[in-house]
């Protein structure tokens, strides 16, 4: 899971100030013709990008590459957002520049309904400021343990989701500032495994899930400072099982 940056290469994203500047969504740049996308260009042509993207709005606070093909850039101020969402080429490239659907609701540490036609890129932007993230771990075993304990120091999410674990029940991992570790494993299987970290600081209580066998749901009623609970489940499902579950 780790979206590529186009303008100084680093693994997770860094965590967010607080402040209303922090609040602001990311630019979500597309390129509309029928060429290789932010994802696939050759190296020289992103740093070609890069040189353009500074000369015309200056350096941005951040930047990665979604795993669509599409530029996010998290700008500094409205202004230098304004600039971009004007961009219409890149190094004579036609490009399209907006903000994703889910930003034009206000959001201030509430989920709300997420509208159906955003893409998985938008709707991972619009839980951002929710102090929430979800990792597909592939496999988050003692190897990545210090990469994604990493990523929390950066992130701090409140509530982080995450799916394949594999882990087992000799298996026991801490996280300094996630005290709340609920768990399911997949036992004797070399894939699955489904887990919720929760701050030191929230009260929770678990909801019960009970889905078929080939499928691993673990959920949370998370009361926020808001006095509002919201449910979070994270779930796994075997591709084999996609269609069919």
């Amino acid at each position: 899971m780790g979206p590529e940056n186009l303008l100084e290469p680093r693994s997770p994203p860094r965590k967010k100030p607080c402040g209303s500047e922090s609040q602001l969504p990311n630019v979500i740049v597309k390129l509309t013709d029928d060429k290789p996308s932010f994802k696939n260009m050759h190296i020289a042509e992103r740093k070609r990008i890069q040189a353009e993207i500074i000369e015309i709005a200056g350096e941005p606070k951040d930047s990665s590459i979604l795993m669509g093909g599409d530029l996010a850039i998290h700008t500094h101020d409205k202004d230098q957002q304004a600039i971009f969402l004007e961009l219409k080429s890149l190094q004579g490239r036609p490009v399209l520049c907006s903000l994703p659907n889910s930003s034009f609701a206000y959001r201030t540490g509430v989920i709300f309904g997420v509208p159906i036609k955003d893409s998985t890129e938008e709707i991972q932007e619009a839980l951002a400021d929710q102090n929430v993230t979800h990792w597909n771990a592939r496999g988050l075993t003692k190897s990545k343990l210090e990469e994604f304990r990493h990523y929390l120091s950066l992130v701090n999410p409140e509530v982080a989701l995450l799916s394949e674990t594999h882990w087992n029940s000799g298996f026991a991992p801490k996280f300094k500032s996630h005290v709340h570790i609920l768990r399911k494993d997949r036992p004797n299987r070399l894939e699955g495994g489904v887990a919720i970290l929760i701050s030191k600081s929230l009260q929770f209580s678990p909801i019960t899930h009970n889905p078929p066998d080939t499928i691993e749901a673990i959920g949370a009623s998370i009361l926020f400072k808001n006095n509002q609970h919201i449910d979070f489940t994270s779930i796994y499902i075997p591709r084999a099982n996609c269609e069919t579950e």
